[in-house]
């Protein structure tokens, strides 16, 4: 106890000379924290958030850390939504803050918020494969078939090798009744798909519903077969 209220007077003086230097502000907000005070640990961490000198990895590392916890407890929540606020405002160009913002509210169903976090993401990055899931997975839960072929098609251009990306791109094709084009994206993706058996089951399973659609039950069948025998 008396090495921590040292280590206390240390930071304070810290900050009595330099009073926005992000990592004694961190440091004091770590002690607020293991000592049950939430409230100036949240306060000590949002002014080096809101500190451009820190760098955003950090943040986003802390800020990952609420995220896995955000779900469980309403105050880490909070604390959480207004952490991910100053990362965007201090670093208004860097995906990152704008993908972990997405994710927060994807961990609370706010699915059509998190798509507009996710769709800003991508405006400053697109070669992050785990965003372009997420944009995928929400398009499709969403019922926004237009829009997800459209990301699918991007996707695609950017992940050549990727099975899911095609899947997607057959799910929407079906849904927009275009089922030739529908089988054309589910075999690409069934044949890039090798080492996934849980996402080739679905996607014979996707195949097979298009040929029950297009009364070609005999396909439709051996698919479902398959797909049975994948998972």
């Amino acid at each position: 106890n008396n090495q921590k209220g040292r280590a206390l007077e240390v930071y304070k003086k810290v900050l009595e000379k330099f009073p926005d230097e992000p990592y004694a502000l961190l440091a004091l907000a770590d002690y607020h924290y293991q000592n049950g005070d939430r409230d100036k640990a949240i306060d000590h961490t949002l002014k080096a958030f809101k500190n451009k000198q820190l760098e955003i990895d950090l943040k986003v590392k802390i800020l990952y850390q609420y995220v896995q916890f955000a779900d469980a407890k309403r105050k880490e929540a909070d604390d959480a939504f207004k952490l991910a606020d100053a990362l965007i405002q201090t670093h208004p160009e860097e995906a990152k803050g704008y993908a972990l913002t997405g994710d927060l509210y994807y961990v609370f169903d706010k699915d059509s918020m998190a798509l507009v976090f996710y769709d800003k993401s991508l405006e400053f990055r697109k070669d992050v494969y785990s965003v372009w899931q997420q944009e995928l997975f929400l398009n499709s839960d969403l019922n926004r078939f237009d829009t997800l072929l459209k990301r699918a098609n991007e996707a695609i251009e950017i992940f050549p090798n990727q099975s899911l990306p095609y899947f997607f791109k057959g799910v929407a094709l079906q849904n927009l009744v275009k089922y030739t084009e529908a089988i054309t994206a589910f075999n690409k993706a069934l044949k890039i798909s090798s080492e996934n058996k849980i996402l080739q089951s679905q996607i014979l399973s996707g195949m097979g519903d298009v040929f029950h659609l297009m009364n070609q039950n005999t396909q439709s069948d051996s698919c479902y077969e398959e797909a049975i025998r994948k998972n």
